[in-house]
C-alpha cells in the first residue's frame, strides 16, 4: 500500500511519536528513581532511559521551534 502524505503531516506524526516515546521513558525512569535501591539491571535500565530521554529531546529540538519545544518538552530549548 502506498499512501501519499505531505511533509507537514509527516513531521507532525514524527513529533507525536517522538514525544510519546519521551513520555514513556520519563515515566519509566521516574518510577525507578522513586525506589530506595535498585537492582543492577534496574540501574542499567535507568541509565539507558536517561540517555534515551536526552536523545529524544535532542531530536525533538530539530523538529520544533524554540517556543514549541519548550511548551511540549518542558525544558529550555538547547543551544547549538
Amino acid at each position: 500500500m502506498h499512501i501519499e502524505i505531505d511533509d507537514d503531516l509527516a513531521d507532525k506524526i514524527t513529533v507525536q511519536n517522538l514525544f510519546e516515546s519521551l513520555q514513556v521513558n520519563r515515566d519509566m525512569s521516574q518510577e525507578l528513581m522513586t525506589k530506595e535501591s535498585l537492582e543492577n539491571y534496574e540501574a542499567i535500565d535507568l541509565a539507558d532511559q536517561l540517555k534515551i530521554i536526552k536523545h529524544l529531546e535532542a531530536v525533538l529540538s530539530h523538529y520544533l521551534p524554540a517556543n514549541e519545544y519548550e511548551n511540549l518538552v518542558g525544558k529550555k530549548y538547547p543551544t547549538r
